[in-house]
């Protein structure tokens, strides 16, 4: 048996399992946390991202527009589906 693991496709086979597993779990830890950090990051934090950058010369007002369109869309599309607890008034 270690004859086997000796020659050099052996080797090779073996070094490329474990790369593959390690990048396998890699991606998974790298897709976890990309999910947990979207999910923090609302249309709200995003236009306001974007509004700064508007004014420190980043973008131009026509780039500006776009976006914000874009994520006002998003932003009335989520509040849409899921209402905010507003407290009813007596």
């Amino acid at each position: 048996m270690r004859d086997i693991l000796q020659t050099n496709a052996a080797q090779a086979v073996v070094s490329f399992t474990g790369l593959l597993i390690l990048t396998m779990m890699g991606t998974y830890v790298v897709l976890r946390f990309r999910d947990s950090i979207e999910d923090d990051e609302t249309s709200s934090d995003l236009l306001t991202k974007f509004r700064e950058n508007r004014h420190g010369g980043y973008l131009d007002e026509a780039e500006y527009r776009t976006i914000r369109t874009d994520l006002e869309s998003k932003l009335s599309e989520h509040s849409l589906a899921e209402p905010e607890d507003v407290p009813e008034r007596t």
